[in-house]
């Protein structure tokens, strides 16, 4: 038994879809320089756990900056920029062009109206049950035609645009 917002230790810091969430940290420890040089000094400990704060704060002030820029802050718009007789110019002025232009809307072709002669639609002779099932044996066979299409991949489906694909170097 245990809590819903329990964390098992042990986990990775990455939820279920793989990326890291709000608990894991900027960086790894194979970023670390404490995980690679052993401390023997209590003043080199304080020195090393420092420029690892620093390293993560730095990280985190960089995606806050993009962050920021990224964003546009509605509330400091203000609501009413324009002056009320501006305002009203603009008005007129699309009131008038809205009045004085021909907008040639082209009308839609109305379907054909069945209702002005509904008995004459009612007592039209019936399909014939030859035409009925060729109908039916015809949507049969493309039904058919169709369940037995296979298709086959001839070429690869990624293709490459001639990118050097040597690993990058990882700079520690």
């Amino acid at each position: 038994m245990g809590c819903a917002f329990c964390k098992d230790p042990n986990q990775s810091n990455k939820n279920d879809s793989g990326e890291p969430d709000e608990r894991s940290r900027l960086l790894d420890n194979q970023h670390q320089p404490s995980a690679t040089k052993p401390i023997t000094d209590d003043s080199n400990y304080h020195s090393t756990n420092s420029i690892t704060k620093t390293d993560e704060q730095s990280q985190l002030s960089r995606i806050l900056h993009k962050t920021a820029q990224n964003i546009i802050d509605v509330s400091a718009i203000e609501p009413h920029s324009m002056e009320r007789s501006e305002y009203m110019d603009k008005m007129r002025h699309y009131i008038e062009k809205t009045t004085n232009s021909d907008f040639n809307f082209s009308k839609q072709k109305q379907l054909n109206q069945v209702t002005h002669a509904p008995l004459n639609i009612l007592l039209a002779p019936n399909i014939s049950a030859s035409d009925i099932k060729l109908i039916t044996e015809a949507s049969h066979n493309v039904s058919g035609a169709l369940s037995q299409a296979k298709i086959t991949c001839s070429d690869s489906l990624v293709e490459n645009f001639d990118v050097d694909n040597s690993p990058v170097p990882v700079v520690t």
